[in-house]
């Protein structure tokens, strides 16, 4: 991998980046044969809705409603959003183990950044793949309804929801009731730093340094810039109830976007096909 992906790259251990890798480049193979095909038919024009086209700037979503980002190869999220607006969120989903599921789990990030990132790792991985990213808008209210578990890095439940569930192993009994007693987690994004979890003989040996971060430059009214540390966040649904109720609740509040053309919003994303411009080839 680039060295600018440095940072990503302690999201998870290595060869889950390889599973990744190879999975993605499998897709891209396929994805190429059937964009020849469609090239050799005949033009089709796709009518422009749901304001297709227009530049991304700032979410432009409804009070109430957080919007959360996921990047992904372009196979993964197809038929994540039917003609009648419907949602099936199934195909977006980790395997395990992950920061807070031994199996499974649904992520999506409040930072946009983070996604960015990663629309930009799955080029590097391989450069013919084609990415999109999904815009999700959830109404506080699914928050509310579900019991969403909220943990700072500083939180000794982070650290162990973070420790075992990357470990894969079993949780201690606090943890596993208040996995019961909730539907979503919004924490830090984990990092393994320059110590794997495995390696761990204990939670405790879990630091700042084991969170995602990224370095943003920003100028006061002088314009002299400090460079500041962010941080990664994600949310995660952690059940398949959960996840269910997800794909009610935002019937009509799911987009998808190219990440290669400024997040510009596709037209239908239920007829999505994917079109490698000499742009998403380079970037």
């Amino acid at each position: 991998m680039r060295y600018e992906h440095a940072t990503i790259r302690g999201t998870q251990p290595l060869s889950y980046w390889l599973e990744d890798i190879i999975e993605t480049n499998y897709l891209a193979l396929v994805d190429m044969n059937a964009r020849i095909l469609e090239d050799l038919a005949p033009p089709a024009e796709v009518p422009l809705r749901w304001g297709a086209g227009d530049d991304y700037t700032i979410p432009q979503t409804p009070g109430g409603h957080p919007a959360l980002y996921k990047s992904v190869e372009f196979r993964r999220c197809k038929g994540c959003i039917s003609e009648d607006e419907s949602v099936n969120l199934a195909r977006l989903e980790s395997t395990g183990p992950t920061d807070s599921a031994r199996r499974g789990g649904l992520y999506f990030t409040n930072e946009l950044w983070v996604a960015k990132h990663y629309a930009a790792l799955i080029t590097d991985a391989c450069p013919v793949a084609d990415r999109r990213t999904i815009e999700l808008h959830v109404p506080l209210s699914h928050l509310v309804n579900l019991k969403m578990w909220n943990l700072r890095f500083e939180d000794d439940n982070f650290k162990q929801l973070l420790f075992f569930s990357r470990r894969d192993e079993k949780y201690p009994k606090q943890i596993s009731q208040l996995r019961a007693e909730h539907g979503i987690v919004s924490e830090p994004i984990g990092h393994v730093y320059n110590l794997a979890f495995g390696k761990m003989s204990s939670w405790n040996m879990i630091t700042a340094k084991h969170q995602l971060q990224g370095k943003e430059k920003v100028e006061d009214n002088t314009r002299n810039a400090t460079e500041m540390t962010k941080y990664g966040k994600q949310w995660v649904w952690i059940k398949e109830e959960s996840v269910a109720q997800l794909e009610i609740d935002c019937k009509d509040k799911v987009y998808l976007r190219l990440p290669h053309q400024d997040l510009k919003l596709v037209a239908e994303p239920w007829s999505d096909k994917s079109v490698k411009d000499k742009s998403g080839m380079a970037a």
